[in-house]
């Protein structure tokens, strides 16, 4: 109708989010679904994430670990999520990314020199923190001065992955949220980068979502995830010695990755 007056959605506001100490996650009974998605991503997930523990998502790809991981980041609103012991709808997205060092599987970078890319984390950071940051993950070839193209397109996806967890090195936070960081490196990379992660994330919460399983014995907690919902929590050892999905898993794993000959 003429006469109807149409008013333009507000803007959500939120009360500050201040944080006073490393952050926990809480979920009780989290159901997802995407906007226009014919069912949902996650369901009836209920976890604890305590503060200052490290923490790593695993299952196969499509299992939700991802999606656990973006609510986490406030990238979509949801019921059953607490934040810092705070609802997770009122925590503003923008104050969360500022407390948090965040690797997803897709970066952002820019046209510009390395030393650009790397500024974006801290731009107090000296050249010899930054040098140090990209031997710490195995860029030890680069200079400062090169060149990075629009979207990193001149770099590989390992070269990529690296670039991303050297900017976390550079910068102190209380909060690490990290989405496959390690997927186009090699193993040993791969131990080395999490290795220099860790140390960095001492009294920090950590979650790590993977699709691999090595390294991770040295996680406070390992949540496995099958088809949208949580079917095991517990450490490494206890998962190996359950035999259940965890180990499963592992036994794929390691099948694949064996030696031929």
């Amino acid at each position: 109708r003429l006469d109807e007056v149409v008013t333009e959605q507000e803007e959500p506001t939120y009360a500050p989010f201040v944080l006073d100490q490393v952050p926990s996650f809480e979920t009780n009974a989290l159901t997802f679904t995407f906007p226009d998605a014919p069912r949902p991503v996650l369901r009836d997930v209920t976890v604890s994430i305590p503060a200052g523990k490290k923490t790593a998502i695993v299952g196969a790809s499509g299992s939700g670990k991802s999606t656990l991981l973006q609510l986490m980041l406030r990238m979509y609103p949801t019921d059953g999520l607490t934040i810092a012991g705070q609802d997770s709808q009122t925590v503003d997205p923008e104050g969360l990314w500022q407390h948090a060092n965040v690797v997803l599987q897709q970066n952002h970078y820019f046209y510009g020199t390395l030393r650009d890319n790397l500024l974006l984390a801290n731009e107090a950071a000296t050249d010899e923190a930054m040098r140090q940051a990209l031997d710490d993950v195995g860029l030890t070839t680069f200079e400062l001065s090169d060149r990075v193209f629009e979207k990193g397109e001149n770099l590989s996806g390992g070269e990529k992955q690296r670039l991303a967890i050297a900017r976390v090195l550079l910068r102190e936070a209380s909060l690490y949220l990290l989405d496959e960081p390690t997927s186009s490196v090699d193993a040993l990379t791969e131990q080395m980068i999490l290795k220099r992660l860790f140390a960095r994330a001492t009294d920090a919460t950590l979650v790590l979502v993977s699709h691999r399983l090595a390294g991770l014995e040295a996680m406070d907690q390992i949540i496995v995830m099958d088809q949208g919902q949580v079917i095991e929590v517990g450490t490494y050892a206890e998962l190996m010695t359950r035999q259940g999905a965890f180990y499963e898993l592992k036994q794929v794993e390691q099948s694949v990755f064996a030696p031929i000959g």
